[in-house]
């Protein structure tokens, strides 16, 4: 019996009420062309007779990565995504968080785990915020990081552009002047003028 795939089948049941569809080691749930993404990821100590594993957890904006990076995609991963966490970030502690199975008996226990995890906080988190407006407020608010704080000005910037936003001007000096005297001021400058903000 291969523990991870048999996890995946009975997680995926309950995943399918809240919207979601398996792809891989995936599931995906689709807001027009975005996308959240919970792709299931086994740890590097795993082995045929236990499985470690985490959870990566993602939004994806079809309308951000057309702006940003010149291409729209069908069937992106956690990694293409403009937000990108682990789910451990979700709860008070945002430590890492892994399960272990190392006996079929355990698998309906730990999915059922897994799964209030999800369906509890982290689910209705996602999908409330994966619209490109509620990302650009979050964003713009602090309150989501992309991979770093250049890509969030880059976020920001781009998703204010594509819908007229009338806060550009005003919210490209504060994040110019936040970045200022940092390792990262001349990058963010550079940003800034491409798109003709400064």
């Amino acid at each position: 019996m291969n523990l991870f795939t048999e996890l995946l089948s009975l997680i995926k049941i309950d995943l399918k009420n809240s919207g979601f569809t398996k792809s891989g080691t995936s599931f995906v749930f689709k807001y027009g062309k975005n996308q959240v993404i919970l792709n299931f990821q086994k740890s590097n100590s795993s082995s045929k007779d236990e499985v470690v594993f985490t959870v990566n957890c993602g939004i994806y904006s079809d309308m951000l990565n057309l702006k940003v990076r010149g291409e729209s995609l069908s069937k992106p991963t956690t990694i293409d995504c403009h937000w990108q966490h682990r789910i451990g970030a979700f709860f008070n502690e945002g430590q890492d968080k892994w399960w272990t199975i190392s006996n079929p008996k355990q698998l309906k226990e730990v999915a059922d785990d897994v799964c209030a995890d999800l369906k509890g906080r982290v689910v209705p988190t996602l999908i409330n915020n994966c619209s490109d407006e509620k990302l650009k407020e979050l964003f713009l608010n602090g309150k989501l990081r992309g991979t770093n704080e250049y890509m969030r000005v880059v976020y920001v910037t781009s998703l204010m552009i594509i819908d007229g936003d009338t806060r550009l001007r005003e919210t490209t000096k504060a994040m110019l002047a936040e970045v200022k005297g940092t390792s990262i001021e001349s990058v963010v400058a550079d940003h800034l003028k491409e798109f003709k903000l400064l």
